[in-house]
């Protein structure tokens, strides 16, 4: 007796006994029930029939190749026991004997009530003949496809045994589990008992410490504040329009369950570059000129952050993460808007205009939360990303005092250049007063990101 080699899955018990040890089986495996006969019209009758009287005059001719063709195409329009038997004769004559076997063994149970006990018992003793010169292998219960060398066989449980030709065979179901991966010498018979598929082991989560860097653009419509807000009451050109960077790293700890608990650091820096304008009515010397200040402001925002974050990762595969985080940080910002302009009257009158506390830098603390959403791959030891972050300002920033413009031109003696003659200006924010640095700025941070994770 030689007993198959046990895959390591462990999903069936493989038995190799010779056939001399165990007895013959029966000759004939029932491998019914047979599909019921088709209606068939007259002309397909005919074609089959047809078919069946090539096969045998090329079989007469030895040309046994395209005989069994004709047997086969004759059989697959109208199963009888000549044609079925027949072309089972051929793959005996072509030494095919795996092929064989079912065929005769389909002539003894389907159409045994057409033999005569003389050919009965000659294609018993073909059967048995036959059986000596290959490997039978029978699968018994189970679950799933069957897969002999690559090829699928159909679903399990399989009534039917298999004939291999001798030599080497793999057997899977599924196409994963493999049941048998073994030499199969001629003569002998393969039982293999296919239990319940256990389940896929659930893949051991890592855990441990991690560190990633990250950077990328930050881009919105504005830095919300109310001068841009003002601008965008009358804006064609030069809009507000908010852009800038976001770079860091982060660390933490990665818990069996996916999920992270972070600190991150970084520098953070947007800026909006717009115009707006302002508008007075100036006395000159003959009525009233109406005076349109065109003032250039480069707003901006940088200084380093940091604060904590929670994460959670969701395994796509054995490369592939989504992930889901939310960090809440704290800016040292410093705000800054130098301004420049220029003054036109009605008249025609134009001057640049000088400024005076345009420079003053503010800082402040704001506070930012940012949910975001990821997708990582793992590639060796290191993991690469793409995620998309949306920063939302919590609050709103300091206001720029003492803001103050004028023409530099002076005043000609005529009084009659209105821009030139205007009192000094305060450049606050129409009906709003004080401008502020920003408001409850809202950006979007598309990042990459890499780092060593467990």
């Amino acid at each position: 007796m030689k007993r198959a080699s046990r895959h390591a899955l462990g999903i069936g018990l493989a038995v190799l006994t010779s056939a001399a040890a165990v007895g013959l089986a029966p000759p004939a495996s029932a491998c019914g029930p047979y599909p019921p006969p088709r209606v068939l019209s007259p002309a397909d009758k005919a074609q089959a029939q047809k078919l069946f009287q090539e096969g045998r005059a090329l079989e007469g001719e030895g040309k046994l190749e395209r005989a069994l063709d004709r047997y086969l195409a004759s059989r697959d329009l109208f199963p009888r026991k000549s044609n079925t038997k027949n072309a089972a004769v051929c793959l005996d004559k072509l030494g095919r004997a795996a092929e064989a076997i079912p065929l005769y063994e389909e002539v003894l149970d389907r159409f045994r009530s057409e033999l005569t006990p003389e050919e009965q018992k000659a294609l018993i003793d073909d059967v048995r003949r036959l059986r000596e010169l290959v490997a039978t292998l029978h699968v018994v219960d189970g679950q799933g496809s069957l897969f002999v060398d690559g090829k699928d066989l159909g679903a399990l449980p399989r009534p039917c045994p298999l004939y291999l030709p001798a030599g080497r065979h793999t057997v899977r179901v599924n196409r994963r589990a493999v049941l048998l991966d073994h030499d199969l010498p001629a003569g002998e018979s393969l039982r293999i008992v296919v239990g319940a598929e256990p389940p896929p082991p659930t893949p051991a989560r890592s855990e441990g410490w991690f560190a990633q860097a990250f950077g990328g653009p930050a881009l919105g419509s504005s830095m919300d504040s109310n001068a841009e807000r003002d601008a965008q009451n009358a804006c064609s050109n030069h809009c507000p329009f908010a852009s800038g960077f976001l770079t860091g790293a982060r660390g933490g700890y990665i818990t069996a369950n996916n999920v992270s608990v972070e600190l991150f650091t970084g520098f953070f820096s947007v800026e909006s570059t717009f115009e707006r304008t302002i508008t007075r009515d100036v006395p000159v010397s003959d009525g009233l000129s109406t005076v349109t200040y065109t003032l250039s402001h480069k707003l901006s925002l940088r200084g380093p952050f940091m604060g904590p974050a929670v994460g959670y990762r969701v395994d796509l595969g054995p490369r592939w993460t989504a992930l889901f985080r939310g960090s809440l940080g704290l800016v040292a910002a410093q705000s800054s808007d130098p301004v420049s302009g220029v003054g036109r009257d009605d008249r025609g009158h134009a001057s640049p205009l000088l400024f005076s506390g345009t420079s003053t830098v503010l800082r402040s603390a704001p506070t930012f939360f940012m949910p975001e959403l990821g997708i990582e791959a793992k590639l060796g030891g290191v993991r690469v990303g793409l995620s998309l972050g949306y920063v939302l300002f919590l609050a709103q920033g300091n206001v720029f005092n003492g803001r103050a413009f004028d023409a530099q031109t002076p005043c000609p003696p005529s009084g009659d250049d209105a821009v030139a003659c205007a009192a000094e200006t305060p450049a606050d924010v129409s009906g709003q007063g004080l401008q502020t640095a920003h408001g409850l700025m809202q950006l979007w941070i598309p990042q990459l990101t890499f780092g060593f994770l467990p």
